[in-house]
């Protein structure tokens, strides 16, 4: 055979190749669900708990899950193994992460939730709405990027940076601070509102690495203030930043033990 034919031929199965291996695919999982199976898993543990049955745990469900997001069985009632491998909290969080586990309140759940997040700091710009176990945590009362010289920071330390009251001025800042951005884990809103007429665009949010940083919303309202966009992938398909919207929850639920669990299990298992 020709050697050029046979260079051809090669340089077309390559091609072929690489084509497959850089195609899109859907994401493996989907972060909101995970937490709605988390969160049904806590609650109906808390009500097996107190000796309660299916009907308490839905009223439960039907009072404290997130409205949006698909949960187990569609009421939140299913078997979270039914989702699959790529939902399991033992590949998400580590061994002895089961879902009995979690239903449980098993220490291996919240030591492996502490163990992945120990190197983490949870940064609350304003009213903190709750508090995840297991996260370290501190308070800043406005939205002041160049003040986060915290305590025992090291060059590994990676932030979560989390507001309910300044939704749109945390975008703004850490818009204008990419070393902030480079050493962020997520950010959570909880609450919060943005600016319609200025959404995020992937570009102004990229980092020095290739990554995508998961923005977790979790919204008290329905108002168009209260939702965050997923900002479109531009030209060079890079995506810096990925919108979770974790569904829409009553205000008089953020102050639950549960909710603020599965909020933490979702910041680990997203590392």
């Amino acid at each position: 055979m020709n050697p050029d034919v046979v260079l051809w031929v090669v340089f077309g199965a390559l091609l072929a190749a690489a084509l497959w291996v850089a195609r899109p695919r859907p994401p493996a999982w989907d972060p909101a669900r995970f937490h709605q199976a988390v969160l049904a898993t806590l609650l109906g543990g808390e009500v097996e708990a107190a000796g309660g049955g299916v009907p308490e745990w839905k009223d439960r469900l039907a009072a404290r899950l997130p409205a949006g997001p698909p949960a187990p069985g569609g009421d939140g009632t299913g078997d979270p193994d039914d989702l699959g491998a790529d939902y399991d909290p033992v590949a998400r969080l580590g061994a002895g992460c089961t879902w009995d586990a979690v239903a449980e309140g098993a220490p291996a759940v919240a030591e492996a939730v502490h163990r992945r997040l120990d190197d983490v700091r949870l940064v609350w710009f304003g009213p903190a709405p709750t508090t995840l176990p297991g996260v370290r945590t501190h308070h800043q009362e406005r939205v002041d990027l160049a003040a986060l010289a915290l305590p025992d920071l090291a060059a590994s330390t990676r932030y979560v940076l989390a507001t309910q009251a300044h939704g749109a001025a945390l975008l703004a800042a850490l818009r204008d601070a990419p070393g902030v951005r480079d050493r962020t884990r997520a950010l959570l809103f909880v609450g919060a509102t943005f600016d319609p007429d200025a959404p995020p665009s992937q570009d102004a949010f990229d980092t020095e690495l290739d990554r995508t940083t998961p923005w977790f919303v979790l919204r008290t309202e329905d108002t168009p203030e209260a939702r965050l966009a997923d900002p479109p992938l531009p030209e060079t398909q890079r995506r810096s930043v990925q919108v979770h919207d974790l569904g829409r929850v009553r205000p008089d639920a953020l102050g639950e033990r549960a909710l603020a669990t599965s909020l933490a299990v979702l910041v680990a298992a997203a590392g």
